[in-house]
């Protein structure tokens, strides 16, 4: 049964990596540039950012842009530094304005941006950002924008801009642009982010991605599989959704396979620490371990099975894939190296990411159903 089930997300993870790889392999159109430059309203929603704020308007300063721009920061309910730091650099640059609100939310914060901004273009920008859903944007299928966009006031208005009832504010208004038939495009900019410090901040801004991510969906139970919605119905949204099915079965059954295995060869003989159990976990969680597993396959030490077939294949499009995202945003440096060959534990963490939101969302807290959830903390 468990090599049954197994064998059908490999399938599945073949099919999708796949896909993206022919996305992401797509040659390139070439974007005529445009002959106007409208005035931009560059809105970021801040809380709390006084370590990073300085560094990211400071980027903002130095950004070249032919036409006019405005910088409006909503310093929302910041109890730290935030507000003396605004202070002082409005002071300096005359183009960076800021408002104080009582902690609205981000969704709102970004609402409050939008109301005193004069541009033609908004341009929204997290305060921890400088500035890949790449494949998706090559099957014009792009419906969120994570950290870093830019909308038209008209489109913003159009849609009853930012709402607060959900946990991810920038897919929610991507979905909904999408179902009023606007085209959402991803541009070959880099932004850098600034990412939480610790294990737990980085947790809860999964659990965070992940929940929000299943409130968008839940809310628009009308896109996945429409075809009414091209790619985004089709493809985008469903392939998002099967990670969560994938974490919710693929998960327990890892570590089953890793403690079953541990059991088996180790315990049962009481070796329960040595270099042999050490060599075990390396295996299980580095690239070496599918080389070493193909090694002893193809010299007979192994059986030759299907399920064998199907997990190499699924590790070669998948190390492919990797690759050639970071030759297509980056340069391959050797710490992109290091990160593919432990990429096994983080995939982990990853899934799990999604498997929590899930169990969270399937069966939600009465209390959270009747107020706003779009309030923002810090994942430090």
């Amino acid at each position: 049964m468990i090599e049954l089930i197994l064998s059908l997300f490999f399938i599945a993870m073949i099919l999708l990596y796949t896909s993206w790889l022919i996305l992401v392999l797509m040659p390139r159109k070439e974007i005529r540039g445009e002959t106007t430059y409208p005035h931009l309203s560059v809105i970021l929603p801040a809380h709390n950012e006084s370590h990073i704020i300085r560094e990211t308007l400071n980027a903002l300063f130095r950004t070249e842009y032919p036409g006019s721009r405005e910088i409006i920061v909503v310093n929302d309910g910041s109890t730290d530094g935030t507000r003396e730091i605004l202070k002082e650099l409005a002071l300096k640059n005359k183009s960076l304005r800021y408002t104080n609100t009582n902690h609205l939310g981000k969704a709102n914060a970004l609402n409050e941006g939008v109301k005193n901004a004069k541009g033609e273009i908004i341009v929204s920008l997290d305060a921890d950002s400088k500035g890949w859903r790449y494949a998706l944007n090559r099957a014009n299928s792009t419906y969120i924008f994570p950290g870093f966009a830019a909308y038209r006031r008209e489109a913003l208005k159009a849609v009853g801009g930012f709402k607060e009832d959900t946990l991810a504010e920038d897919f929610d208004i991507g979905v909904r642009l999408r179902k009023k038939g606007y085209r959402l495009v991803m541009s070959n900019a880099v932004i850098y982010t600034k990412m939480p410090e610790t294990l737990r901040g980085l947790m809860r801004q999964r659990m965070r991605w992940g929940r929000g991510t299943l409130q968008v969906i839940k809310k628009h139970p009308d896109v996945p599989f429409n075809k009414s919605y091209g790619a985004t119905g089709i493809y985008g949204i469903p392939s998002q959704m099967y990670w969560f099915l994938h974490s919710f079965v693929v998960i327990p059954l890892t570590f089953y396979q890793v403690f079953e295995g541990y059991l088996r060869w180790f315990v049962n003989y009481n070796d329960y620490l040595s270099m042999n159990v050490a060599k075990y976990i390396f295996n299980w969680f580095s690239v070496y371990g599918m080389i070493d597993y193909t090694q002893k396959t193809l010299t007979g030490q192994y059986e030759f099975t299907h399920l064998f077939l199907l997990s190499l294949v699924v590790f070669l499009l998948g190390l492919l894939y990797s690759i050639a995202v970071i030759s297509r945003v980056s340069r391959m440096h050797l710490r992109y190296l290091f990160v593919i060959f432990f990429f096994f534990p983080y995939s982990v963490f990853t899934l799990a990411s999604y498997s929590f939101p899930l169990i969270i969302e399937l069966f939600p807290h009465r209390r959270e159903s009747s107020v706003r959830v779009n309030v923002w903390e810090k994942n430090r």
